[in-house]
């Protein structure tokens, strides 16, 4: 017999609970019933929008949202019993030892033969496909987060927010956007046991003394939670989805988040002809594709310079670096003591002689030693900020807590703003709005010259015509002309068509063809226009 912990509790609940108002297993059945029960129903008409491996997309004229329906294929509400009084025998067990076995180190082999023996011992005439099921739902709770677990398994999925208890939980959706789901639980101690185990799994504790929970899960997942008396309504939850596929300079072209001539300037921006490389800060609001598009053009810096990243919660994926430093802070423990902050880090990775520095998301004082970095010859620094436009930029980098002194300013190279806004005929997307070039001080006074700007009626990024800044600066030190520069410019922006065209946008696509082409441009353009593939 198994040895089970206190984590036994979170067997099943709350996904046997939950089971009808995950939807029916009937293709016969109409929309409206599979529905039902639920946090909510459908009314007036409806139809399905999108639908894939277990999920339903589906509008309403009475929803002002997209509803996220679950489906669980090929178990009813006797096969939930089932499940429900295998979880029973199991937490009534004598043998269980609640206090001394990690649930977490649990052998899954052994969990499986024990979930078999008990159903054995009582339905001789269950399937081994209804078995497979079974199993698949308690490991869903055991090693994982219960219902939740049929969230977290969409890639399609950005954020998962949870509410608290007999609230739906909502979802945001790659291609649907927010949406409400027909997933709720069924008071807040549930949210609050899933929080705890989160913690728990981290080496951290959520608690009336500690009520905020701001972690990165073991899969990458950046988990934030609140509980009372923070959040007087009950616990909340927000996932931000790992993926481990993720967007590349690519994605943002073909999205139209970014014109491929511009995404072009940005290759030369970032490796500086090996001469000078742009120090860059990406701006935007929440959720905008700041780091997602830090990461894509983090991709253009040369194979061999040492990187070290520095974040809150790690979220960049470098994996095509063999020579990157992950750095992560850490917050205050229980005994007031072991804080490493962002500036802690920032100071540390100064030590270790790094070609390129990326910061997550500069906030506070961290600000004065990266500007520090940038104005000591570490060219090619980057990272986020939270501001709308190059102007606010600014303005929060001279303003406290920040306090960059105005006379460092002029180190930065680009500004780039991003947002994520609802078009009036796309919907929600994400797309740069503004690019502006730091063009020295005059009376006090920060230059910028806007290089970039978004029209929203032709939805593009319009060059200005304003000269730039940067090239001048790499013209001077590398000696190339202005003809020379934009003829690179062009080959570049070739490559990044090819790619795009041919469906190569994987990281290691996009980084095999920049890694190449650096190598020998020449023979790689040949391949290019050949359409050869890489090899």
């Amino acid at each position: 017999m198994i040895d089970l912990t206190q984590h036994a509790k979170y067997l099943i609940d709350p996904v046997a609970r939950h089971a009808l108002t995950i939807g029916a297993t009937s293709e016969d059945e109409n929309l409206e019933n599979r529905l039902k029960p639920g946090p909510w129903s459908l009314k007036g008409d409806f139809e399905i929008l999108d639908s894939y491996e277990g999920v339903e997309i589906i509008s309403s004229t009475e929803i002002s949202r997209p509803v996220y329906n679950v489906i669980l294929p090929g178990l009813d509400s006797r096969d939930w019993e089932v499940i429900r009084t295998v979880k029973e025998k199991l937490v009534k067990n004598p043998d269980f030892d609640f206090f001394h076995v990690n649930m977490l180190d649990l052998d899954k082999e052994d969990f499986s033969r024990e979930i078999r023996q008990l159903v054995a011992e009582s339905w001789s005439d269950v399937s081994e496909d209804k078995i497979r099921l079974y199993e698949d739902a308690l490991k869903k709770s055991v090693f994982g987060y219960g219902i939740l677990e049929y969230l977290l398994r969409d890639d399609l999925l950005e954020e998962i927010m949870v509410l608290g208890g007999k609230r739906c939980v909502y979802v945001f959706h790659r291609k649907h956007g927010m949406c409400s789901t027909n997933i709720s639980f069924d008071n807040d101690s549930e949210v609050v046991d899933i929080i705890t185990k989160m913690a728990s799994e981290v080496g951290r504790k959520i608690d009336f003394l500690n009520p905020l929970l701001d972690a990165r899960l073991k899969d990458g997942s950046r988990v934030n939670a609140t509980i009372q008396p923070v959040t007087p309504r009950g616990a909340t939850l927000t996932i931000r989805k790992f993926s481990a596929d993720p967007l590349t300079i690519v994605d943002l072209i073909k999205t139209g988040t970014m014109p491929v001539d511009f995404a072009a300037k940005l290759w030369i921006a970032v490796d500086g002809f090996g001469v000078k490389p742009a120090n860059i800060i990406v701006s935007g609001g929440t959720s905008s594709g700041k780091t997602t598009t830090l990461n894509a053009i983090a991709t253009f810096i040369p194979e061999g310079d040492r990187v070290i990243s520095i974040e809150d919660t790690l979220e960049l994926q470098l994996d095509h670096h063999d020579h990157h430093i992950q750095m992560e802070t850490r917050p205050q423990m229980a005994d007031s003591l072991g804080k490493v902050d962002m500036n802690d880090c920032l100071i540390n990775t100064l030590r270790m002689r790094p070609d390129r520095i990326l910061v997550g998301e500069v906030r506070g004082h961290e600000a004065e030693t990266l500007f520090t970095a940038m104005n000591t010859g570490h060219d090619g620094c980057m990272g986020t900020l939270h501001a709308n436009d190059s102007k606010e930029t600014i303005t929060r980098l001279t303003n406290a807590p920040m306090s960059v002194p105005m006379i460092m300013l002029p180190a930065l190279d680009l500004i780039i703003i991003q947002s994520r806004f609802k078009h009036p005929k796309k919907g929600y997307i994400r797309r740069i709005v503004e690019v502006s070039e730091v063009a020295g001080m005059e009376v006090g006074k920060v230059l910028l010259n806007k290089t970039y700007s978004y029209n929203v009626i032709s939805d593009r990024l319009i060059d200005t015509g304003t000269p730039s800044r940067l090239s001048q600066v790499i013209s001077k030190k590398t000696g190339f002309t202005g003809q020379q520069i934009q003829r690179e410019i062009e080959k570049r922006a070739h490559v990044l068509e090819w790619l795009a065209r041919s469906d190569r946008r994987s990281m290691s696509d996009v980084n095999a063809a920049i890694v190449q082409y650096n190598r020998d441009s020449e023979r790689f353009m040949e391949k290019v226009y050949t359409s050869e593939d890489l090899t």
